[in-house]
């Protein structure tokens, strides 16, 4: 199982729990304190780890990541910071994903150019078409999965050459690549604070479990991250990550079915 599919599993498992779930008895090692919340608070751990040790692993092997996959792994966690599904609004999802396939479509326009030692071409209607459309259907998660691997996959070879290379949009002024490639991370985390405040304004804050959840894809993102542009590091490293987390989902699932619900006890999340 990859870790991706692990922390998946835990979060199809934690993101119903309630309150009152969260304080069920659970015993990590000498850990018994904190109840099963512990157990997604020890996935957290391990993704952490796993990350740093990727990080170091790759700096001993002399495989520095560049600044456009540095830049991408940010993007990456912020891609994987909503967590559950139901966190992205209609509208939000639309508008990200239009601006995604513009900030691409400059970007390999820009590079385009260099490569061929012309000047950025004018933006305008059609220049979007650089980057072919994609299927639009499936669930909002889907869409934007599959905005961020066509721009993983488009930007990952970014040249340190390149950065600096000017690409025109709707701005007056031209900006470099390297200012296009913040964006994607940048615009991301913009509209993801907007969807979570229309989702408080219509009372539906999340919850204990789900803010849980989001620190997992947080984590995800940041392992995920770590072995950009370098897909055989870490083979290893990465399945045991992925056995421990897929642990503590098994532990969350067992926890749940043990538990019979009495006459009357809240079923709602608070």
């Amino acid at each position: 199982m990859t870790v991706a599919e692990a922390v998946e599993a835990l979060a199809r498992a934690s993101l119903g729990l309630t309150d009152a779930d969260l304080d069920r008895p659970y015993a990590w090692r000498e850990y018994e304190e904190d109840g099963l919340r512990f157990a997604l608070l020890v996935a957290h751990h391990e993704l952490r780890a796993c990350a740093a040790d990727l990080g170091a692993e790759r700096a001993r092997v002399a495989s520095p990541p560049t600044f456009a996959l540095r830049t991408l792994a940010q993007y990456q966690v912020a891609h994987r910071s909503p967590g559950a599904d139901d966190w992205s609004l209609r509208g939000v999802v639309a508008r990200l994903l239009a601006a995604e396939r513009a900030f691409l479509a400059s970007i390999l326009l820009a590079t385009d150019a260099a490569c061929a030692g012309h000047a950025s071409p004018s933006w305008n209607a059609r220049s979007k078409e650089r980057v072919p459309a994609k299927d639009a259907t499936g669930d909002a998660r889907a869409a934007l999965a599959r905005s961020r691997d066509r721009i993983l996959a488009e930007c990952a070879g970014i040249t340190t050459a390149e950065l600096d290379v000017p690409s025109r949009f709707w701005e007056k002024q031209q900006y470099s690549v390297r200012f296009r490639l913040g964006r994607f991370e940048a615009h991301l985390r913009q509209h993801a604070v907007q969807a979570e405040k229309t989702l408080v304004a219509i009372g539906y804050p999340p919850s204990e479990a789900e803010r849980l959840v989001r620190l997992l894809y947080q984590a995800l993102g940041e392992v995920e991250g770590a072995v950009l542009g370098a897909s055989a590091l870490g083979a290893e490293r990465l399945a045991q990550c992925g056995a421990v987390v897929h642990a503590r989902a098994r532990e969350v699932e067992a926890a749940l079915a043990s538990h019979v619900r009495r006459p009357g006890e809240d079923t709602q999340r608070t």
